[in-house]
């Protein structure tokens, strides 16, 4: 368990204690979350990888949600480019949600990755966990990225977090047509 003192000019509105598994460095000089739809298109997925390969160099830590869709793409792409990766939970620990991401849970953590909650054992599994988790992953990182995002979600939450933490925040466009674009072009266009 982390124990932090409040106010902290990292993460403003962050509890006062996070649950750790694995060894995390958090005085990497490159934080960088990335966040997007849980439907990515094939082309979202691609950026994604390539993205992440092209930041290798750079050795980020990249930090995500474990989420289906764009974040469990950023998780694998960061173990398969040798970048450590941190996974933001909207649960206790335990359990990981969904279950078919418990198969990345070895990689990440024998990466030099690994996960983060502010949930105890005992609390219930709620819908809003998630939106309330989305502030950490935009109070840890240096910046944010969005690849693919409707109008509404949770991406643009973090992304919107972000922006009220003083964070950079970087958004792919994407086709104008496209469903998946829109939310990230509206965040372009706020600009």
């Amino acid at each position: 368990m982390l124990l932090f003192q409040q106010p902290s000019p990292i993460l403003p509105t962050r509890p006062w204690f996070f649950f750790q598994q694995g060894k995390i460095d958090w005085n990497h000089p490159r934080i960088i979350s990335i966040v997007g739809t849980r439907n990515p298109s094939p082309q979202g997925v691609a950026l994604r990888r390539k993205l992440i390969k092209e930041l290798a160099p750079y050795n980020p830590l990249i930090i995500s949600d474990f989420a289906r869709g764009i974040d469990i793409v950023a998780h694998r792409a960061a173990v398969d480019n040798g970048l450590p990766t941190v996974a933001v939970l909207a649960h206790a620990f335990g359990q990981y949600y969904p279950a078919e991401h418990t198969q990345d849970v070895h990689p990440i953590l024998n990466g030099g990755g690994g996960f983060l909650s502010e949930f105890w054992s005992n609390d219930p599994f709620e819908r809003h966990n998630f939106l309330q988790r989305n502030r950490i992953i935009a109070g840890l990182a240096h910046l944010t990225v969005v690849i693919e995002s409707g109008e509404k979600g949770g991406s643009l939450v973090t992304a919107q977090q972000a922006i009220s933490y003083g964070r950079e925040v970087f958004a792919f466009p994407g086709r104008i047509e496209d469903r998946q674009s829109k939310g990230c072009l509206n965040l372009i266009a706020r600009d």
